[in-house]
This record gives C-alpha cells, sequence and structure tokens, in this order.
C-alpha cells in the first residue's frame, strides 16, 4: 500500500509532465507561460534595482529640503546683516558720542574739568574734588575691592569687561545753584552711578548755604 506522500509525488509528477507536453505541443500555453516568468523575473530583479534608486531619491529630497532651509537662514541673516549695515551708517556719526560717554581709559581729568565747568558755569563753589582706585600706566583698577559692600552689589550694573574708577565732589552753594547744577551734571555725556547724593546746610565758612555731597563711580572699557 503507497503511502501518502508517494501518491501526492505520482500526482505532481503527473501533472509536471502534463504541463510539460502541453509546453511542448501548445504555442498558446507556452506563451502564456513564458510571460509569466519573464514578468516575475522582471518583479523579482525591478525590487533589487528600483529599491537603491527609490533610497537614493529620497534621500536627495531630504538633502535638498535641508539645503532650502540653509538657504533660508542665509537669506535671513543678510538681510539682518543689511539692516545692521543701515543702521550703523544712519548711527555713524553718533559713535564718538558713546566713546565719549564710555572711554576705553578712565581719562579722570576731562571729567573733572567738565565738572569745573558746570561749577564756574553755576557759580557754585567747589570745596573739595577726589578720585580714587584710577589706574596708573595702563595697571587695570581693582575695581574698587575697598569700598562699603552696598556699593559692591551696584557695580554689577556695569558690564562685566568694563572697569571703573571712584569719584567724589563737595560744593556749596544756593539752592537755586544746587539746582541748576544737578540738572546740568545729569544731562553730562559721560553718566556716572551715584552711589550717595547729600544735600545740607553748610556750615562753617558759609553758613546759611547749601552743601552738595556726591559720590560714585565712573565706568570705562578697556580696549583688550
Amino acid at each position: 500500500m503507497a503511502t501518502v506522500w508517494q501518491q501526492n509525488y505520482q500526482l505532481y509528477r503527473r501533472y509536471v509532465r502534463n504541463l510539460a507536453l502541453l509546453y511542448q505541443k501548445r504555442q498558446d500555453v507556452r506563451a502564456f507561460v513564458e510571460l509569466l516568468l519573464s514578468l516575475s523575473a522582471i518583479s523579482i530583479f525591478g525590487v533589487f534595482a528600483i529599491r537603491p534608486t527609490a533610497v537614493t531619491i529620497i534621500e536627495l529630497n531630504n538633502q535638498i529640503a535641508g539645503e532650502r532651509e540653509t538657504v533660508q537662514l542665509l537669506d535671513a541673516k543678510i538681510l539682518a546683516l543689511a539692516e545692521a549695515e543701515e543702521v550703523y551708517n544712519r548711527n555713524n556719526e553718533n559713535l564718538p558720542l558713546v566713546n565719549d560717554a564710555i572711554p576705553a581709559n578712565p581719562t579722570p581729568e576731562l571729567y573733572i574739568r567738565q565738572i569745573e565747568g558746570l561749577a564756574r558755569r553755576h557759580s557754585l563753589i567747589i570745596l573739595n574734588m577726589n578720585t580714587k582706585n584710577v589706574p596708573v600706566l595702563g595697571l587695570k583698577s581693582d575695581g574698587g575691592a575697598d569700598e562699603e559692600p552696598s556699593e559692591e552689589e551696584a557695580v554689577d550694573f556695569f558690564p562685566a569687561t568694563s572697569q571703573h574708577f571712584g569719584f567724589e565732589l563737595t560744593a556749596v552753594g544756593s539752592f537755586a545753584q544746587v539746582h541748576a547744577f544737578l540738572g546740568d551734571f545729569e544731562r553730562l555725556r559721560r553718566p556716572m552711578f551715584e552711589d550717595t547724593v547729600n544735600i545740607r546746610l553748610s556750615q562753617g565758612e558759609l553758613p546759611g548755604e547749601l552743601a552738595l555731597s556726591v559720590i560714585g563711580r565712573l565706568a570705562y572699557l578697556p580696549n583688550e
């Protein structure tokens, strides 16, 4: 008695033999089989041939998208640079004023002359004018290390790369003179960070007048 696999083997063998005979005898079957095999071969080889091309196309599309984004960023930077250049050209004449406001060197003598000029303009009598922590021969200031802790906190208002030195002024005059002097003092081109401003009645040689006391610091930005 033949087993099941032997029966199946005989069945498929007859099927293949009959198909081979049909393939040899009938032209239409031969054409159909050849067409089927050709389509199968084209499909198999097409998958292997098209896949790398498709991957390459996808990568190129991603690169093109990245390049477009880069171009947009560059265009934005170019536009920003053009706007910055326009602002620079428009304010080019005012740049020396910036150097006057925050000079590269301490130049306390220039500031002292300005204060003396203001005092003469408003008939104010200067009793004392003093600077401290001014660097000599290009040496850097210690940044007011000997000042009070409350003043050290105020140093944070200056840029990190800047230096500063202390300035003190004591003057005497009438209320109108002191008021006018302070008005012009606040409008000086070179600003001073004021730690304390005291106004009190003068005692001693000029009784009845007001004594003005100003203590502060002046910043400068060395060229490094």
